[in-house]
This record gives C-alpha cells, structure tokens and sequence, in this order.
C-alpha cells in the first residue's frame, strides 16, 4: 500500500507563504527571492512534462487544461481591474494593534534571509537552496504547530534537500549541520517559534 505523502499538501508549485509574497503580502526581498525560486521549478516542471508526455499522456492533458483554465482566470482578473469601479467608503473597524508574536511573524521572512546568509553553509545557488529549505522547515512547523527532527527529516528532506545527497545518511547531514542550526538561531531571533524541549520537540507559538 502506497502512503500518501502529505508533507506538501496545499502547495503545487508554490509554498503558502511564497503565494502570500507573489500577492505582495511579504517584503520585497522574500518576493524577489520567490521569483527566483519559481522560475528554477518551472524549468523543472519543463523537464518534468517531457516524462510525462511520454509516459503517461493523459496526465499532460490534465496538466495543460489546469494551465489553461490559470491563464483564463488571470485574464478576467486583468479586464475586470481596468474597469474603472467607484470607490466606496472604507466602514471596516480599524484593526487592533499586532501582538508582539504577530509582529515577529511579520518579521519571520526577513529573520530567515539574514540567518541564511550568515548561518547556513555554502555560497551561491547551494546557499539559496539551503535558505529555501530552511524556509520549508519553517512552513512546516507553522502547518503543523510541533515536530520533531525525524519529521522534518522524513517529510522536508525529499522535496528540499538542498545538495545534501552524499554520504551514508544525507538526511541525518542536512539536518544536523545545516536545518538545526538555522532553525534555532530563527528561534533564538523571533518570538513564534520555541526551541527544541529534551525531546527535541520544535513547536510553533506564532498564529
């Protein structure tokens, strides 16, 4: 029996977080970064279509038809916002100030470029691979509230494994000497996420 692997449940070609930046609801850095992530999957999904197309064409069929019905979509989106619309009062009470663990999830993006680049090993495409992967750790923490080292392990790794493919256990590696590291110098600079307890339970305390 074939388990359905949950890990990225919600996500095609993008994180949650990664459409919230798209959509200009993150820092300008953590969308360009973004940006630069899709088109690298998008040059895979490419290579991914050419094995589709080959061996299981009805699939492809389905992957056409899901871009097309995207593309039409956009293309409402754009005629109905050149239709000039008249502005309507704003009525919506004004929103409470953000709490200080709100606050510092508004900051998280930003946490996770600055311990990429001064934590995380490697330089270049490697160091940016590793600063997605760290960001996937993250999602995932947030997704699931609490996790442990075998889950980031069993269910980041195979998606994000960030060039640590050599060696015995190369999970054990990408955990150990490059997602712990970033991930608890993230907790020791953010409020919404709790270092791991003697159990090496991670857990999430953001909203």
């Amino acid at each position: 029996m074939v388990e359905e692997n949950t890990s990225t449940e919600g996500r095609g070609l993008l994180t949650e977080a990664e459409r919230e930046a798209l959509a200009g609801e993150r820092s300008d850095s953590y969308r360009y970064k973004t940006r630069s992530y899709l088109k690298r999957r998008i040059e895979k999904v490419e290579r991914d279509a050419d094995v589709i197309a080959e061996h299981a064409p009805d699939l492809l069929a389905d992957l056409q038809a899901a871009v097309s019905e995207s593309d039409e979509s956009g293309r409402e989106s754009v005629e109905t916002a050149s239709t000039p619309q008249r502005e309507q009062p704003d009525t919506s009470p004004p929103e409470p100030p953000a709490s200080p663990i709100e606050a510092g999830t508004n900051e998280l993006s930003e946490i996770i470029a600055e311990v990429a680049e001064e934590t995380l090993p490697g330089s270049g495409d490697k160091q940016q691979e590793r600063e997605e992967a760290l960001r996937a750790v993250v999602d995932y923490l947030r997704e699931h509230g609490a996790a442990e080292p075998k889950d980031f392990k069993n269910d980041v790794y195979p998606d994000y494994p960030a060039r640590y493919t050599k060696g015995d256990n190369p999970a054990y590696s990408w955990w150990t000497n490059c997602m712990y590291k970033g991930l608890a110098e993230v907790a020791d600079r953010t409020d919404v996420i709790a270092s791991a307890d003697q159990t090496g339970r991670w857990t999430w305390e953001g909203e």
